[in-house]
């Protein structure tokens, strides 16, 4: 349970993380993010998240926290594959709640090498429920990366169903201090 406690810390600290980030950098226009920018904050979350859980999984994939998610990881080259089914990411306990409700994962993440071409593609739908409704958020991510450019050559970015550029996703993170 530990695992999972760090895990959700982190991933909390990291969404809040960007959510302030963005925020900070667009203040002079907007006091909020607009639905576009909370989608890519969402896509990229969600891709955050499902490492900080493989993670987890490859450091003890036989507890019981990480029930229905399997997959494998070839260290020497950086290939992977998971599957998540019904996978549970509740966060509730008896000692404490740091966050209301649960997340139910279903999909897959892996990433592929071959030759120079390195391609990861997560496609996860994500059901968060605080016990009344459930709200379902799918998130589609494809990369191809060439040699060791660490800028995709090739990007699909698609959050419950809009498709983003990879201007677009970029522009979330593009802070130019020179506006001051």
């Amino acid at each position: 349970m530990k695992i999972k406690r760090i895990a959700i810390t982190l991933l909390i600290v990291l969404v809040l993380g960007i959510i302030l980030s963005c925020t900070e950098a667009e203040l002079t226009s907007s006091l909020y993010l607009t639905s576009d920018e909370e989608h890519i904050a969402m896509g990229i979350g969600t891709l955050f998240m499902t490492y900080l859980i493989e993670a987890a999984y490859r450091m003890d994939p036989d507890t019981p926290e990480m029930s229905g998610l399997a997959g494998t990881y070839n260290d020497s080259e950086g290939s992977f594959s998971f599957t998540y089914t019904n996978f549970n990411f509740d966060t509730e306990d008896e000692e404490d709640t740091i966050i209301e409700g649960s997340f139910l994962l279903n999909g897959t993440h892996s990433r592929t090498i071959s030759g120079t071409t390195t391609t990861e593609s997560l496609d996860i739908t994500l059901d968060v429920s605080d016990g009344n409704t459930t709200e379902r958020i799918t998130v589609k991510i494809d990369l191809t990366f060439e040699g060791s450019n660490e800028e995709p050559t090739n990007l699909l970015f698609k959050v419950n169903g809009k498709s983003f550029t990879k201007a677009e996703v970029e522009a979330l993170f593009d802070f130019d201090e020179d506006d001051e």
